[in-house]
């Protein structure tokens, strides 16, 4: 078994790293079990994450639904029926992909 720095994925995706190690997968070993828990680990939030709203939208075209985040809002200001605007803002750019949020 390997050691792999979270900097050194989230450098790869242009994000922030929660800055440990993580073990990755020799030869003989299970590769895309140790892969892919190594990447949950290292994507997965900290305690100091701010909480973001996760709201249901319905649109007045065609009864349209759609699942977001909610941003620049407090969380104990959300009620139902709050107005919202859609807006898409560039979070960060790595490995030639864009991040929108």
């Amino acid at each position: 078994m390997s050691q792999l720095a979270c900097d050194t994925i989230a450098e790869a995706r242009g994000g922030p790293s929660i800055g440990s190690e993580r073990a990755i997968a020799n030869h003989d070993e299970a590769t895309i079990t140790m892969a892919t828990e190594a990447t949950i680990e290292c994507l997965a939030g900290t305690s100091d994450d701010p909480t973001v709203p996760q709201i249901g939208v319905e649109f007045d075209v065609d009864n349209a639904r759609a699942y977001l985040l909610m941003t620049d809002r407090d969380p104990g200001d959300v009620q139902m029926d709050t107005p919202v605007e859609m807006t898409f803002g560039r979070v960060y750019e790595g490995a030639g992909m864009y991040n929108y949020f």
